[in-house]
This record gives structure tokens, sequence and C-alpha cells, in this order.
């Protein structure tokens, strides 16, 4: 990779960290004879070393986990998380054999015009819970609702057909 190369992945890096784009006006680095093209790499890693310890960005580049709680009796599984300000379209429930994987996003609040964040204890950004059902469960036994900032998950175990026994004693037929 050239230096080129590199300051142009240490500008993506930056993009994507910040989510800010360089406006269409900027150009992206300005490679010619009177710039040397360390200066301008030590630049860039300069800028982006400063944004990353923002602590507003860093909570931003953190996971979050939502909390979870799974209750069951004999006929389902009921599994809840508490996710505020997460609306329904920004959720996706799947079943992958007998693991069920709920995710999605919740949406920064925006900043207030002239505000700079001075303490930031909200979660937000991409989420993903992952839990193992004790049953293959079929996509058409599952039913969700979001209700006060809580996701709830029905899923319905399936019922086993049961096997009748003989009498004892009794001749099976051949």
């Amino acid at each position: 990779m050239n230096i080129e190369e590199t300051i142009t992945q240490v500008e993506k890096i930056f993009e994507n960290v910040t989510g800010n784009k360089l406006s269409g006006t900027e150009v992206r680095h300005n490679m010619n004879s009177q710039i040397d093209p360390l200066t301008l790499l030590e630049m860039r890693v300069a800028e982006l070393t400063q944004v990353i310890q923002d602590p507003y960005l860093v909570q931003k580049l953190q996971p979050w986990t939502p909390p979870i709680s799974v209750w069951e009796n004999e006929d389902k599984i009921i599994v809840r998380l508490d996710i505020p300000a997460v609306s329904k379209e920004d959720i996706d429930i799947a079943l992958r054999g007998n693991l069920l994987v709920i995710s999605g996003n919740r949406k920064n609040l925006p900043q207030d015009a002239g505000f700079r964040p001075r303490l930031v204890e909200g979660t937000f950004g991409h989420f993903l819970r992952s839990i193992v059902l004790p049953f293959e469960a079929m996509t058409s036994d599952i039913s969700s609702s979001l209700r006060d900032g809580v996701l709830e998950v029905t899923l319905m175990k399936h019922s086993q057909a049961k096997v009748k026994k003989a009498p004892a004693g009794a001749k099976t037929p051949q």
C-alpha cells in the first residue's frame, strides 16, 4: 500500500468512526508537491486520535446489549427485551434452527445546535441478542409486540404426538 492509499484508508476510518462526511467542496486529501505525504498522514491520524477520545463517540462505538428475560411454561416461551426508544421498524427477529436472533438499532437523539455532549449515559446504536431455544421453532409459531419500550416475543412449543401405549399383556398386531 502506498502513502496515498494509506491516507485514503485513514480518512475512510475517520468518516466511518465519526459519521461525518467531508463537504463536497473539501478535498479528501491534497496530494501535491507542496505537501509532504507523511505530514498529511500524521495530521489525519492526529485528527482521528482526537476524535476517538471524545466521550460521546466512545459511547457510540461501544456495543449495546439490552437486558433480556426469558419465561417458559408447558406451551410457550416468552422473551422480553428492554429496548426503550426503539421503533418497531428498527427491530429484526429471526430464527436459525433453535436459535432466536433479535437485532435492531436505537437511534441517537439529535444534538441541539450549539451544545456539545458533556455526559452521555444513554446507550444507542446496533444491538444483537441470541437465545438458544430448547426446541426448533417455526416462524409461524412466533408473535411479537412492542409496548412501553419492552419487546415481547412469544414462541409456541410444538405439541409432540403422543404415542399410544398398548395395555400390558395385549397383543400388538403384526
